[in-house]
C-alpha cells in the first residue's frame, strides 16, 4: 500500500515534468491615440456679380418729352402773342385797363393802371403836369354814401418806349353800405380807353367784369 502511494506521487512528478512550459504572455503596447481629425473648410466659389443694366431711352419717351417741351413753348409764345412787355414786366396793351375796387367799413379804395396811350399821352413821357385831371375823370361813386376823396395819387412810369399810369384814391364815407357801384368814366373821358377789367371786393364777397364805353359801372355784390 505504501509502495502505491509512492509510485502514483512518482508518476504525478513525472507528468508534470512532461508538460511544456507554459507560455509567458506577451506585454501589452498601448495603441497610441489616433491624430485629431482635420476638417479643411473649402470657401465656395463667389457667385458671379450680376452687371447694373441702365434703363435705356425710348426714342418715343425722349420724343415725348420734346413734344411737352415743344407743347409749353408753343403755349408760351402764345400767351404773349401781340402783346408787348412795358418796363414792369406785365402785359402792355393800348386801349386796355385794369381797375380794383375794395371797401372796407367806410372806406373805399379805388385803383386804375393804363398804358399812357389811353389818356392821349406820349409812352415816353412821364411828367404829367396837372394829374388832377386824371383822378378827376377816372371814377365816381354811386349811391347816397355821403363819400368825400380823401386821399390821391396819380403816377407814371416809362422805359421809353412804354409806359403805364397808376391812380388810386382812397374815399371816407358816412355810410358806405349805401354806395352802391363805381362809374368808371375814363372810359368816356379819354379816348383811347376800349375796356377795363374790373374787380370789387368788400368784406364778405366780390364780382369781376369787363367794362366798355357803353358798359362803364361795375356794382358792388
Amino acid at each position: 500500500m505504501t509502495w502505491s502511494y509512492a509510485l502514483i506521487a512518482a508518476s504525478a512528478v513525472a507528468l508534470a515534468a512532461c508538460q511544456p512550459a507554459s507560455e509567458t504572455p506577451e506585454p501589452t503596447v498601448p495603441t497610441p491615440p489616433a491624430p485629431p481629425a482635420t476638417t479643411e473648410t473649402v470657401a465656395a466659389p463667389a457667385a458671379p456679380e450680376t452687371p447694373t443694366v441702365e434703363a435705356e431711352v425710348t426714342p418715343e419717351a425722349h420724343d415725348h418729352d420734346v413734344d411737352a417741351r415743344d407743347d409749353s413753348d408753343e403755349h408760351n409764345h402764345d400767351e404773349h402773342e401781340g402783346h408787348d412787355d412795358h418796363a414792369g414786366g406785365e402785359a402792355h396793351v393800348h386801349g386796355h385797363g385794369d381797375l380794383a375796387v375794395s371797401r372796407d367799413g367806410n372806406v373805399i379804395t379805388v385803383s386804375l393802371e393804363a398804358p399812357l396811350a389811353n389818356f392821349g399821352l406820349s409812352e415816353a413821357e412821364t411828367d404829367l403836369g396837372d394829374s388832377s385831371v386824371y383822378a378827376d375823370q377816372s371814377v365816381t361813386l354811386n349811391g347816397e354814401g355821403d363819400c368825400l376823396r380823401t386821399e390821391r395819387s396819380v403816377g407814371a412810369q416809362s422805359d421809353g418806349q412804354h409806359g403805364r399810369m397808376t391812380i388810386d384814391l382812397t374815399f371816407t364815407c358816412g355810410d358806405a353800405s349805401k354806395v352802391t357801384g363805381v362809374d368808371v368814366t375814363a372810359l368816356t373821358a379819354f379816348e383811347g380807353f376800349s375796356e377795363i377789367d374790373a374787380v370789387i371786393l368788400t368784406e364778405t364777397d366780390q364780382a369781376a367784369t369787363t367794362l366798355t364805353k357803353t358798359n362803364t359801372v361795375i356794382e358792388f355784390p
